[in-house]
Order: C-alpha cells, then sequence, then structure tokens
C-alpha cells in the first residue's frame, strides 16, 4: 500500500515538472533552472536558503528549524525525515546535508528524479563554497557572494582579534552533545574545526569511525580539558547563554572541577550555517576573555 501510495506521488511529481517545462517553453524569459518549490531536509539547510533570500521557494522543512518556518510542512526529523511526505509536497529541488540526510534517502529520492542539491560543509571555507553552489541552484548567485564576503569579513576580524594569544596558548576545549551518558564532539567534526578556528584544541580524539564518542569515567579522567561546552537541550536551559555552570553540576566526573563548563545554545555550534559565526564569534569570547 506504501509503495503505491509513493508510486502514485512520483506520477504527480511527473507531471508537475511536465507543466513547468511547458510553462517555460510558452512564457519567454521563464527560467526553468530556478526552483520554485524547495525542500529544506535539515535545519542548516532551512537557514542557508533562507540566508540567501529564499524564503518564499520554501514549501517543507525538517523538524527542528526556527519559528519563522513553524507554518511550513514539517517533512519529519532530519535523520528521519519521511519519504511520502517530502513526495507529496512535488519539490523542484531538495537541500540536503552530507552528514545529516540519511543515505537511503538521497538515494530513493535520485531514483524518484528528484533535483536534490547536497551540501559538504566541513569548515567556514566550505561554507562559502557550498552556499555559492547553493545560490546558483537557486538563481540567487548576487546574494550568495554578497553572505560569502560577509563571511570572509567576520573571519578575517576573529583571526586578527586572537592571533597573539594563539601563539602563546591553545585552550583544550570538550564540547557535550549530551550529559548522560558524556557525549563529546571528537577531532574531525564541524565542532571540532569550529573550536580551532575561535584558538582552542579539541580536547577528544576521534575513535575509529565514531566522530561523537561517549567517555568512559577513565576516559574524562585522563582528558582534563579547560573549557568544557555543554548543550542546552531543554527550553528551560536555553535562557541567557552562554552562561557559566559551577563545576558541582557534575559531581559523577570530579576531574572537572578545574574546568571553565559553560553552557551554550547547540543551534550555534552543531548546524553548519551562518549561524556558526555565532557560535564562533561566541566562543572567542569564551577562550580569550581578555583580548
Amino acid at each position: 500500500m506504501a509503495a503505491s501510495r509513493i508510486d502514485s506521488r512520483k506520477s504527480v511529481v511527473s507531471v508537475f515538472r511536465i507543466l513547468c517545462l511547458c510553462v517555460s517553453l510558452l512564457l519567454p524569459g521563464t527560467a526553468l533552472a530556478v526552483p520554485q518549490r524547495v525542500v529544506a531536509l535539515t535545519p542548516s539547510a532551512a537557514e542557508l536558503v533562507q540566508a540567501l533570500g529564499g524564503g518564499a521557494q520554501l514549501v517543507g522543512r525538517s523538524g527542528d528549524c526556527g519559528p519563522e518556518l513553524e507554518k511550513l510542512p514539517d517533512v519529519g526529523r532530519f535523520d528521519q525525515p519521511s519519504l511520502e511526505k517530502i513526495v507529496a509536497l512535488a519539490p523542484d529541488l531538495c537541500v540536503a546535508v552530507s552528514d545529516g540526510t540519511p543515505p537511503a534517502l538521497l538515494q530513493r529520492l535520485r531514483s524518484l528524479g528528484t533535483p536534490l542539491i547536497l551540501l559538504d560543509v566541513r569548515c567556514f571555507e566550505s561554507l562559502q563554497g557550498e552556499l555559492m553552489r547553493l545560490g546558483e541552484a537557486l538563481g540567487r548567485k548576487s546574494e550568495a557572494a554578497d553572505l560569502c564576503r560577509e563571511i570572509a569579513r567576520r573571519l578575517d576580524r576573529t583571526d586578527a582579534r586572537i592571533a597573539n594569544e594563539v601563539r602563546r596558548h591553545r585552550p583544550s576545549v570538550m564540547f557535550l552533545v549530551q550529559e548522560k551518558p558524556f557525549m563529546a564532539a571528537a577531532q574531525g567534526t564541524f565542532i571540532s574545526r569550529l573550536i580551532a578556528r575561535a584558538g582552542g584544541g579539541c580536547a577528544v580524539a576521534a575513535q575509529g569511525n565514531v566522530l561523537y564518542p561517549v567517555l568512559s569515567r577513565e576516559a574524562m579522567a585522563t582528558l582534563r580539558p579547560e573549557v568544557v561546552l555543554v548543550s542546552a537541550m531543554s527550553p528551560g536551559e536555553a535562557k541567557d547563554l552562554p552562561r557559566r555552570r559551577p563545576a558541582s553540576t557534575f559531581p559523577e566526573a570530579p576531574e572537572l572541577a578545574r574546568s571553565r563548563i559553560w553552557l551554550v545554545d547547540p543551534d550555534l555550534y552543531t548546524r553548519p550555517s551562518l549561524k556558526a559565526l555565532d557560535g564562533l564569534e561566541q566562543l572567542v569570547e569564551i577562550l580569550h576573555p581578555d583580548e
């Protein structure tokens, strides 16, 4: 039954695309390549489309997006999106993120002929390149170029601010994406590159292919990071961020007694979007308060 519904949706999508082609042939100057029905499959993808001024092109989005998109159809969590909900929206472009969207879903969308752009953002430099690629796909190249110049300006300002401090010392930093059990971002993640750009060093090494390892008591005892960033997980915690937390917050980890512990908004650190620039500048203030 589900397969037949998807096949039916596929037929609707095909008819929709044929109609678009007919309109483009009948109306001079119509740009077929510019999508008008965009579905963002991750929050960061939605944020990038909006930053480029493409909010009106969005017809669907993943869960956990900002309140400004709450009226758009929700196609499910970024790691468990619903193929049927996506197809029902008849998108002429889906925007996904390489380390967030399930590969099986991407393969199924391609098999249905759904246009797809897969963003691969590993650092701020690749963010600029992917913004240009997305801007071209959305018909917003000039907006993308303006954003890239703004990103470069903010990065240059940050680099200049911490240049002397970084030469002297890079504080070790642990970013906890989860407290019970302790799960941290390891080297090789976008978070670790953000930490490095802010003049710190990621305290947690990757464990094979596991970039977000669960840390044992023994591991916590050996790491002893100078700074610990903790994701605010509940609505009650998400006020007045960032803010310091006492070491007594973790009685089960006395090894953190000497660490500076900060509660932070995870959206500024975990999403490879323009919000990460705010996270970068915030982290610079946390790591180098006297600069």
